[in-house]
């Protein structure tokens, strides 16, 4: 189980608490911001997490509304140097305004933040923890994303398609900007506009995955990091131990067939688009939980190697790093769906410690 929060208390001299927890807001405020554009940009949340994990909900609240202050008082600075830095002064590629970078760290940092620390403070394990944040977490932007449709005639579908629209219309300005300043030729920017030309037409389509994914991701790099390099770790960690039931995969066979049936018949197939919706959805969420198994499977042997702490972080790096490449990240897919048929961790054997020992 993860460490709860910490006894109040400390040396007369330290730092007042409200003050420390406005130092993590801000550290927070600053990694994502520099990281805003990659992939681990979410790990800002772990600056709030710990302070919730250490001194209690107060203080990670105090942290959060210092993180969103943060941001929007650090956006405009950083992007004025990343422009002059970038472009010479000259107006390059503008990035996100301070508004959506705010609304942006509050949905993917600072919710998630709290999500987490909530499912954590009901859960005896991560991997319990990580369930219930994420289906709480989903449950939550499905509410917000109804009433918003509320507004428009189109209803959500709208909603979603002119969200997609407005953030390619902008990655399409900037890539333009970026491609015409690097010298690059004709064939480089129609590459781009098809790629564009292909997010716009499948991001809408694939929106209820894509959320769910990256809500999915985010909260497992959180724990995972917070678990892994803060303490609370066991010997056989519980996140080692999750896998899927069964049933998930007869969910994979039937995503499967439903794709097949839509490239076969095409429109010509009674409720196409709703089952190409739904297979394609499902391909890709499923996909990405049998990835996880297998690095959740692939985890459970390192660890039982018992390695010594230079061996480990060694290890959590070429991991890292094979996640980082598309051809490397998919061995990891292919390992969760051989441990979901054959059961590489032996975890249905009774003489196996469970992942609950405390």
């Amino acid at each position: 189980m993860l460490p709860g929060p910490e006894q109040a208390g400390g040396s007369p001299d330290a730092p007042p608490d409200w003050l420390r927890s406005a130092v993590s807001g801000v550290a927070s405020a600053g990694v994502f911001l520099v990281l805003v554009s990659g992939p681990f940009g979410p790990l800002a949340a772990v600056f709030l997490l710990l302070r919730y994990r250490r001194r209690g909900l107060r203080q990670g609240l105090i942290a959060t509304l210092a993180g969103l202050v943060g941001v929007a008082a650090l956006a405009p600075t950083l992007s004025l140097l990343g422009r002059a830095l970038t472009a010479g002064g000259d107006g390059g590629p503008a990035g996100p305004g301070t508004g959506a970078l705010v609304l942006a760290y509050g949905v993917s940092v600072a919710a998630p933040a709290l999500v987490l620390e909530l499912a954590l403070r009901r859960t005896a394990t991560g991997a319990r923890a990580l369930e219930l944040a994420v289906v709480g977490y989903l449950g939550a932007a499905a509410l917000v994303l109804t009433l918003a449709g509320l507004a428009l005639e189109g209803g959500v579908a709208e909603l979603v398609r002119q969200s997609f629209d407005g953030s390619i219309d902008r990655l399409a300005e900037s890539s333009r900007q970026r491609l015409g300043q690097g010298g690059f030729g004709s064939d480089d920017l129609a590459l781009m506009e098809e790629q564009l030309a292909l997010a716009r037409r499948w991001g809408p389509r694939l929106f209820p995955s894509l959320v769910a994914v990256a809500a999915l991701l985010a909260m497992w790099m959180n724990i995972v990091y917070l678990r892994w390099f803060t303490g609370g770790e066991r010997e056989r960690d519980d996140l080692t131990t999750w896998r899927l039931p069964m049933w998930v995969m007869y969910a994979l066979m039937a995503c499967i067939a439903g794709t097949v049936l839509q490239l076969t018949f095409g429109e010509s197939l009674p409720g196409s688009g709703v089952i190409a919706g739904v297979a394609w959805n499902g391909l890709l969420l499923l996909g990405v939980l049998y990835w996880l198994q297998g690095v959740a499977a692939l985890n459970y042997w390192f660890l039982r190697l018992n390695p010594s702490p230079i061996f480990r972080v060694g290890g959590f790096v070429v991991q890292v790093l094979m996640m980082v490449f598309p051809p490397t990240s998919m061995l990891f897919g292919v390992l969760g769906l051989t441990d979901a048929w054959f059961d590489l961790r032996k975890l249905d054997d009774p003489g196996e410690p469970s992942g609950e020992e405390g």
